[in-house]
């Protein structure tokens, strides 16, 4: 039924939150573990004049991260004898980029944690998961982390 589970993490407490289900799923159902970590590009690059300059150190260091947060969960999920595949996108709309990811690579599943904010701290921070449930076509698994995480 889901050959294929997307896990999509950004490393945090919330997003950590969401790991045991996506393995635990992908275990139950004989699944690949697609783990996918994006480095949002919109923060790492400056204007000079005109001209849009990313700023190499910044990204070096989140793509950096996102190889530890990788390589993190894959030494989780080989423990529970669940195969991986890893990928770190850049990308300055997360919500688009896991989408995409998702329909390039025929993902049945998707989960992710939400932090649930509502009001101005959603309109200032955004929800990448609404982005996401809102214009996905695939099933998603979302898990519920409390706003101070």
């Amino acid at each position: 039924m889901y050959g294929s589970i997307l896990y999509a993490t950004d490393g945090s407490p919330c997003a950590q939150r969401a790991r045991p289900h996506a393995i635990e799923l992908a275990k139950r159902f004989g699944s690949m573990l697609h783990v996918l970590y994006i480095v949002r590009t919109e923060y790492s690059t400056a204007v000079v004049g005109e001209a849009p300059v990313v700023l190499d150190s910044m990204q070096r260091s989140l793509k950096e991260t996102g190889r530890q947060v990788l390589q993190s969960v894959t030494k989780d999920a080989q423990r529970a004898s669940v195969p991986t595949v890893t990928e770190i996108i850049e990308d300055p709309s997360i919500g688009k980029a896991i989408r995409s990811y998702a329909e390039q690579n025929g993902i049945n599943l998707l989960v992710m944690a939400t932090h649930g904010r509502s009001g101005i701290r959603r309109f200032l921070f955004g929800s990448i998961a609404e982005s996401v449930l809102r214009r996905s076509q695939i099933p998603i698994y979302l898990i519920p982390c409390d706003e101070i995480d």
